[in-house]
C-alpha cells in the first residue's frame, strides 16, 4: 500500500469508480468465454431500460404504462441492456497461455446475435471468436468454436467462476440505474407537483445565524 497522501484542493489523480466494460478494436479478433457459476440459465443478466442522459429501469407492467413509456421523448421505448462476465484469452497461434475477466454490456441486437450463435453450439460450453467490424458501433462478427477453454479442468474453471462473481455483481449495478416516477419526471423535465424547492423560503440569513 502506498500509504497516506496529503493534498490541496487540485489534485487530478484523485477519481470515482468508473465501470469498464468489454469494447472491441475495429479489426480485432478476440477469443472469450462466457463465464458461469452453478447455472447456466443466468449466463447473461438484463433488464429493459430508457436513456435520457443516462439509463435508468423501465418502471412499466404488463397492467399499466408508466411516464416513462409515455411520455414524449427520444428513448421513450424500453430496450433491452444486457450483460455478462467473459473470458478474453490470451492466445499464441491456438494456444492459451493467459486470460483476463471483464464485464460486457451490450444492447439486445448483440444479444440477438449471441443467442443465434448459441443454437448450435451453445454459448454457456462453447467458446466464440469475435471479431469487430465497426469499433463505433461495437459491430461484432461471431464465429463458434468446439470447446470452452476455461472449462477444461474442473480446477481452472472452480478458480474462474469464482472470481467472476465480483465482476457479475458489478455488471448487475452498472445496466441501469433504478430511478423513482419522481426522479424519471425530473430527468425528463417533467413538472411534478409538490416539488418546488424547500430552500426557496428559506431567509439566507436565518441559515447563516443558525451556523
Amino acid at each position: 500500500m502506498a500509504g497516506v497522501m496529503h493534498f490541496g484542493d487540485d489534485e487530478d489523480t484523485v477519481k470515482g469508480y468508473s465501470f469498464k466494460s468489454f469494447k472491441g478494436k475495429e479489426g480485432q479478433k478476440e477469443r472469450i468465454g462466457f463465464v458461469w457459476e452453478d447455472d447456466p440459465k443466468k449466463l447473461f443478466s438484463g433488464v429493459p431500460v430508457h436513456y435520457s442522459d443516462k439509463y435508468f429501469i423501465c418502471k412499466s407492467t404488463d397492467e399499466k404504462k408508466a411516464v416513462c413509456c409515455t411520455y414524449s421523448y427520444d428513448g421513450n421505448k424500453p430496450r433491452w441492456r444486457v450483460g455478462a462476465v467473459i473470458a478474453i484469452y490470451k492466445m499464441e497461434g491456438n494456444k492459451p497461455t493467459g486470460y483476463k475477466l471483464m464485464p460486457w454490456v451490450f444492447t439486445d441486437k448483440m444479444y440477438q446475435k449471441l443467442k443465434t450463435a448459441g443454437q448450435e453450439f451453445p454459448l454457456a460450453k462453447h467458446d466464440v471468436w469475435l471479431t469487430c467490424t465497426n469499433e463505433k458501433y461495437q459491430t461484432m462478427d461471431i464465429n463458434s468454436c468446439r470447446e470452452s477453454i476455461w472449462q477444461a479442468k474442473p480446477e481452472l474453471r472452480k478458480k474462474i467462476a469464482e472470481e467472476a462473481l465480483v465482476i457479475k455483481k458489478e455488471v448487475e449495478d452498472n445496466l441501469a440505474q433504478d430511478l423513482s416516477i419522481e426522479e424519471i419526471k425530473e430527468l425528463l423535465g417533467i413538472e411534478v407537483l409538490g416539488s418546488a424547492d424547500a430552500a426557496s423560503d428559506v431567509s439566507l440569513g436565518d441559515v447563516i445565524d443558525g451556523l
